[in-house]
């Protein structure tokens, strides 16, 4: 019908909303709160929040597995990861100033994420909550997107008005 058919309330300014693999959790990422929204998909309503220590989160992104979760803060320097089924943050990952977009390979294994201010993409080892490599993307890189066969991921370049490519296996641009 393309009409409004609810509203869920989630406080003051939420942010990144994403969907778990399994279709359970819709989760929003609320700058006011420091916290993580998870919203039961089968009722649309709110089941639980995580608190995070990044000031103001952005973006909330789900791993392909849905057992972690990986939050980005405009405020922060870190990525911190949710632990979904223990319902807490477990782990703060340094990273460049002002994580932003996330994307995690097909496979789990490794997640990008763009540092605005950094002007960096961090390819992180989700196993070990390391940091594998830094890369020089662009100026201001925000949005991440994976490609569907894992090969490449993209970054958006704001201040360069252009998109970098990086090859997954060599974590070069």
């Amino acid at each position: 019908t393309n009409q409004v058919a609810g509203k869920i309330d989630l406080g003051e300014s939420p942010e990144g909303v994403s969907s778990s693999p399994d279709g359970k959790w819709i989760a929003a990422a609320s700058e006011i709160s420091n916290s993580v929204n998870f919203i039961d998909a089968a009722t649309g309503k709110k089941a639980f929040a995580v608190k995070t220590r990044g000031k103001n989160p952005e973006h909330a992104v789900f791993s392909p597995d849905g057992k972690l979760m990986f939050v980005s803060a405009e405020e922060a320097d870190s990525v911190d990861v949710i632990d979904v089924k223990r319902r807490k943050q477990v782990a703060s990952i340094k990273v460049g100033d002002r994580p932003r977009g996330i994307a995690f390979r097909p496979d789990g294994k490794v997640a990008y994420v763009a540092c605005e201010i950094a002007n960096s993409v961090y390819a992180i080892d989700v196993a070990k909550r390391t940091v594998i490599k830094k890369m020089t993307t662009g100026t201001f890189s925000n949005g991440v997107t994976m490609a569907p066969d894992g090969r490449r991921v993209f970054i958006s370049n704001g201040k360069d008005a252009n998109v970098s490519a990086v090859d997954t296996e060599t974590n070069e641009v």
